[in-house]
This record gives structure tokens, sequence and C-alpha cells, in this order.
């Protein structure tokens, strides 16, 4: 058990939401954990299969489109 804890705890990491990348489109604001789009930092590499972490706003009435891969899962709130 204390080697399966050992390699969980190797995986956790911390973000810092202020250090995320920001992006306007005027309609649509996206605020990406890892790296996405124009917003690149060596420390924000895509974890294993997890490649993006965004929080996407619309304005009001707005639509969004997300451009994604084959085998790509969204989550979305």
């Amino acid at each position: 058990m204390l080697m399966l804890n050992s390699l969980i705890m190797q995986d956790i990491r911390i973000y810092i939401a202020e250090q995320r990348g920001e992006t306007s489109t005027g309609t649509h604001l996206v605020r990406s954990t890892l790296n996405y789009g124009s917003f690149a930092a060596p420390h924000r590499e895509a974890i294993g299969r997890l490649q993006q972490v965004n929080n996407w706003e619309v304005a009001p009435q707005g639509t969004l489109d997300l451009p994604t891969n084959k085998g790509t899962v969204s989550l979305l709130i």
C-alpha cells in the first residue's frame, strides 16, 4: 500500500489560479491551467493523457465551439 500511495503522490501538482494563461476573443474568455493556444509555460505541460484544463466563459446568448481530436472527452459544467 505504501508503494501505491507513493506513486499517487508523485502525480499531484498544485497550480495557482492567478498564474493561468488568459485569452479573450470578445465573446469568450479562456483561462488555461495547462498550455493551450498561445499560452505556453515550461511548467504547465500536459500531464500524461490530460491535455487541457480550461475555464471557458461565454458572453450571454453566446455559443461555444470546441475543437477536439478523435478520442477526446470534454466535461462541461
